[in-house]
């Protein structure tokens, strides 16, 4: 369950990233490619949030924060904002730093 769960989350980043490649080329897919990736990657950190143990709840907290200001960015895309990249910035900055903070 945990490895289907991991690849789904994977999957998810992947297309965020294509998304945003491809918005950058100025191709509409993009968008949808990235509000694909938000399907997976929300509903993994809402999930990982509420199962969490009480030590780590603070860190899920901030993952799902962070993808939260993902959606914020496919908002920002939508309506051709030029804002959208402050959003992906805080979610790059709350990602890095949860990803030294995690007990392993």
């Amino acid at each position: 369950m945990q490895r289907t769960l991991t690849i789904a989350n994977y999957i998810g980043m992947l297309l965020i990233v294509a998304g945003l490649l491809l918005h950058l080329n100025e191709a509409a897919l993009g968008f949808w490619l990235l509000s694909a990736g938000l399907v997976p990657v929300l509903a993994l950190r809402s999930y990982n949030l509420v199962l969490a143990e009480e030590d780590q709840r603070r860190q899920h907290f901030l993952l799902l924060v962070s993808a939260l200001a993902l959606v914020a960015t496919a908002a920002a895309l939508w309506y051709n904002r030029s804002y959208w990249v402050i959003f992906i910035a805080i979610a790059a900055v709350l990602d890095l730093y949860l990803s030294f903070r995690f007990k392993k």
